[in-house]
């Protein structure tokens, strides 16, 4: 049973759906503009693909192992480090670890791109280590696999 139609008195069950629309009135499953299919009646198909005929970003995150990007801020916190030879002050900085968004377009007509989730279309992007200093609490700055034996506590600051 269909409704609003121009013919016909849309508080009255009819079957017969009349309009001046031409074009699909979904919007597009990617953003808010509205579905480009020429066939107005085209939602009613079971599993219709509502898209807007344009290019899209893709929103999910970057499936790469490893970090996307550290975030360093100062804290207003200064620290002291004594080690086996010396002690000196540091002003302590918060680290975040980032997941960036994929960035590789999606074509017109598509809901997905091919091929894995990226932040940068570099094919030598570096993702850095998950690992953090057991002293200090920082993460490693090394690219991913770069060492498997890590070499005194402040040597990958």
């Amino acid at each position: 049973m269909l409704w609003f139609t121009h013919e016909l008195c849309s508080d009255v069950d009819h079957f017969r759906h009349e309009c001046d629309a031409r074009f699909c009135s979904v919007p597009c499953q990617l953003c808010k503009r509205l579905c480009s299919d020429q066939d107005h009646m085209h939602g009613l198909e079971p599993n219709a693909i509502h898209l807007c005929g344009q290019e899209h970003l893709c929103t999910a995150v970057c499936s790469a192992p490893g970090i996307c990007e550290i975030e360093t801020a100062p804290q207003s916190i200064e620290a002291t480090f004594t080690g086996k030879n010396e002690t000196f002050q540091y002003t302590k900085y918060t680290q975040a670890a980032k997941r960036l968004k994929c960035i590789k377009p999606i074509a017109p007509g598509a809901t997905k791109h091919r091929g894995s989730h990226n932040h940068s279309l570099d094919k030598k992007v570096v993702h850095f280590c998950e690992d953090r200093c057991e002293n200090c609490g920082y993460f490693c700055t090394l690219p991913l696999g770069k060492l498997d034996v890590v070499i005194g506590p402040y040597y990958l600051i």
